[in-house]
């Protein structure tokens, strides 16, 4: 599922993601897969089989720094 981390309190380690009809998912920094730090209102993919939200990626970023990966090994 695709949704935007809505808000992210690093002292309880705990955040928010609204997908696109609104709906919101709790999900602890546990979940949290990708290397990047979270940033409220970016965009993640994640899965739903209970209430909280699990495995949480960054999608877009990677994809970009993988893109300027690839300019640099041609140089």
């Amino acid at each position: 599922m695709r949704g935007k981390i809505l808000l992210f309190d690093s002292n309880s380690r705990r955040g928010v993601i609204e997908d696109k009809n609104k709906n919101k998912y709790n999900f602890h920094i546990g979940e949290w897969l990708s290397e990047q730090p979270i940033i409220v209102g970016e965009e993640v993919n994640f899965e739903i089989p209970k209430e909280d939200a699990l495995n949480i990626r960054v999608e877009k970023r990677q994809k970009i720094l993988n893109f300027f990966k690839k300019i640099k090994e041609r140089l």
